[in-house]
């Protein structure tokens, strides 16, 4: 235990749930680099090119759903087969993982 004035007992069940939280976070960031590098790297090709890419991302939604010919919604998950959506999956991955740790709490 560290010196923080905490004296809660690591349970078996905490160990567990932390571990759990660990692993969720690693595979997660594993699965952000293991997206995002290709993109950049340009192994596959995006639905919007990565050199006007910041222009674009600096737009309102509706400005930017219509110069890319893009919709609102889970429309993404149709787009998985381009390098630039491809890490959208692995950030939702991510943000899932707290709700994985909420489904597996009593």
């Amino acid at each position: 235990m560290s010196d923080t004035g905490n004296d809660v007992p690591m349970t078996e069940q905490r160990k567990a749930y932390a571990d759990l939280a660990d692993g969720l976070v690693k595979t997660g960031l594993i699965l952000v680099v293991a997206t995002f590098v290709p993109y950049v790297l340009g192994a596959f090709s995006p639905r919007v090119e990565l050199a006007g890419a910041s222009e674009l991302r600096s737009l309102p939604l509706h400005e930017y759903l219509a110069k890319t010919g893009g919709r609102a919604g889970l429309w993404w998950l149709s787009m998985l087969r381009y390098a630039d959506y491809l890490p959208l999956a692995a950030i939702a991955f991510l943000a899932s993982a707290s709700g994985i740790l909420a489904a597996g709490t009593p």
